[in-house]
């Protein structure tokens, strides 16, 4: 029966084929915009419309000095001047990240088209200090997913 069920202890986590070993957990945020069509005449909505999908993602991670998201080119750089900065964003190609079991080599999800949102660096006293990256995408898919 355990052998069925997928664990943080199991689960592989890859950015660009690169595998992310100190990253601390994943979320991923599925959204679905739904429209309801309420005709005048009705308090109830007739049919509801599709509007948008896209995913958010939040990746923690442990804070490896000069081994994080920017130094493995999988996040932009900062840059030196605001000029510097636009461009490192506007030529940042989107991303696709992999979960996967590692137990049976199985993928789980796959996050396509990862575009930077945010970055947040927690310092706690006598903590680990963690630096969370967002991002957002086009669609995940998962092991029923056709794609």
């Amino acid at each position: 029966m355990a052998n069925k069920i997928t664990t943080g202890a199991r689960a592989r986590f890859s950015m660009n084929g690169q595998r992310m070993g100190f990253a601390l957990g994943v979320t991923v945020t599925e959204n679905i915009r739904q429209e309801p069509i309420i005709p005048l005449d009705n308090i109830e909505p007739v049919e509801f419309e599709t509007l948008e999908s896209s995913i958010q993602v939040e990746v923690r991670m442990y804070k490896i000095p000069n081994e994080d998201l920017v130094a493995a080119g999988l996040y932009p750089s900062s840059g030196r001047t605001p000029d510097e900065r636009k461009l490192n964003l506007l030529n940042f190609a989107p991303m696709t990240a992999d979960i996967y079991d590692s137990k049976s080599g199985d993928y789980i999800y796959t996050l396509n088209d990862l575009v930077p949102t945010a970055r947040r660096v927690t310092v706690d006293s006598r903590g680990v200090v963690v630096t969370n990256y967002s991002f957002m995408g086009t669609h995940m898919s998962d092991e029923g997913s056709s794609i």
